[in-house]
């Protein structure tokens, strides 16, 4: 196994996803070759998390990457230059347009948003409280998440009537709520402000300075919603804006991208904060990581940066359930590879076993969820039932690592039985040297002390327990109906 590859972890074993334990980042820190990441979205396309996905990634340096499989949201084979429509990543875009005009003087970030509307048009407010620019920006004006109608049907007169229209729930400024209307409406005041379209302003001020070439607005969102939605970029586009956002300088905008990460409403209970519609997700032990998601009829798309350390990560899939952790886990787990050794086909074949083509099967326990070794072409793959295969890195003949994931698994035949143990490495010290036992379930009988160490007390009957169950609910059937059979032979 001399060349290496990318790791697809999508939720671990669930059990260590539960554990909730802080993952920290090292200086050391970079991602797999492209191959590595190419082979990586290949399992997630085979194994149905998406027709086709694109993914970036910037490293510190400030280079970036692209890796693609599988068809694009046009069903054509994805590109690095495919366009895909981001959904709400199109509100960083305006907010970083929002920073670029009040940094000009053109706006004021508590003008009243009335300032920009029409003659006739008027803004909801509240108890004397009306919504600013701010409120927009940072999802805190009280309106809606979603327009009355169907993106593409939500005019510029339908915006105006359902501002004249929409009660708040809230106090400006009081609370929260993503809301697509309300980055449509900040859009638009911008455009007015400016007395552009925004279309051209995004395009001037944020798309060519930045050298997105590509990126451009899908014609069927119209100018009422363009602010929040309707953006199409692809992932070479996408890398350019990340490398700058992730960067401790963006020399094209004059630190303006800066300015919408800043945490402007505090940070909640979990060590979340919002600023310019980004999130900054600040937790005990990570480092701080800024993020934005979005989701079409046609796409998903998750961007994901560590400021601090100038790594990011775009992943864009052509499907809207798309729900892998590619993002997260290569900021992360994308540590520097260690030497790797070939191994003979015939030893991992004995990994596998013969379990069918399922591969070798592994429990933990007889109720445990089922782990899956499988045999792929010279590496083997690493797969919780109903996740996506994980290739494993041979470190000897019993030894492989993940890369997406502080694990190693090491193999061990006892008493004619192959067990498997997953053992947390030093890329977490929370899991450092934790053990997860597992075994291979060829015929589907367990070793006994395996079974019985993992597991509940009420396995220790024994296959003879049903013979028990059986007789005492024959017993327990005729106690019951005894009474019945008695009446009905006396009324004869």
């Amino acid at each position: 196994m001399k060349r290496s590859f990318a790791v697809v972890v999508t939720g671990l074993v669930p059990v260590l996803l539960s554990t909730g334990l802080a993952v920290p980042v090292t200086a050391q820190q970079h991602f797999p070759a492209t191959a590595d990441l190419e082979l990586m979205l290949r399992y997630m396309v085979e194994d149905g998390e998406a027709p086709g996905v694109a993914l970036a990634v910037v490293d510190s340096d400030g280079t970036t990457r692209v890796a693609v499989y599988g068809a694009g949201p046009d069903g054509e084979p994805v590109t690095p230059e495919t366009p895909f429509p981001i959904g709400e990543v199109t509100m960083t875009f305006t907010a970083t347009l929002l920073a670029d005009m009040a940094a000009r003087g053109e706006v004021s970030l508590d003008d009243r948003v009335a300032e920009y509307m029409p003659d006739g048009v008027t803004v909801p407010s509240l108890s004397g409280y009306e919504i600013t620019l701010r409120h927009l920006a940072t999802h805190r004006s009280g309106l809606p998440a979603e327009p009355p109608v169907p993106y593409a049907d939500f005019t510029l007169e339908d915006l105006y009537r359902f501002l004249g229209s929409y009660e708040l729930d809230w106090v400006p400024g009081r609370s929260r709520e993503i809301s697509t209307v309300g980055y449509g409406l900040l859009g638009h005041a911008l455009s007015r402000a400016a007395g552009t379209p925004l279309a051209d302003l995004i395009r001037d001020r944020v798309l060519e300075p930045l050298g997105m070439a590509g990126a451009g607005f899908d014609p069927a969102i119209g100018p009422a919603l363009r602010g929040g939605t309707g953006l199409l970029a692809s992932a070479t586009d996408m890398a350019a804006f990340v490398a700058a956002n992730a960067g401790a300088a963006d020399a094209a905008l004059e630190g303006i991208l800066g300015t919408t990460h800043e945490v402007r409403s505090g940070y909640d209970p979990e060590g979340e904060g919002y600023g310019f519609s980004w999130r900054t997700i600040a937790r005990r032990g990570e480092p701080n990581r800024v993020t934005h998601g979005g989701r079409t009829p046609r796409s998903s798309v998750l961007v994901t940066f560590v400021p601090t350390t100038g790594i990011g990560t775009v992943v864009l899939a052509s499907s809207p359930e798309f729900n892998d952790w590619a993002a997260r886990d290569l900021l992360y787990f994308a540590a520097p590879s260690r030497p790797t050794v070939d191994v003979e086909p015939a030893v991992l074949r004995r990994y596998v076993g013969a379990y069918g083509s399922q591969g070798g099967r592994y429990r933990a326990s007889p109720n445990s969820g089922s782990l899956y070794i499988r045999l792929d072409g010279d590496h083997l793959t690493y797969q919780p039932r109903g996740r996506i295969r994980t290739p494993l890195f041979a470190l000897s003949d019993t030894s492989f690592y993940m890369l997406r994931a502080p694990l190693t698994v090491t193999f061990d035949e006892v008493g004619g039985v192959m067990e498997m143990a997953v053992v947390g490495d030093s890329r977490d010290p929370g899991w450092a040297g934790r053990t997860w036992r597992t075994w291979r379930v060829d015929t589907r009988t367990p070793r006994p002390d395996v079974a019985a160490e993992n597991a509940p007390p009420w396995t220790a009957w024994g296959t003879g327990r049903w013979l028990i169950l059986g007789l005492a609910g024959v017993v327990a059937l005729g106690l019951l109906t005894r009474p019945l059979w008695s009446r009905r032979v006396a009324g004869r």
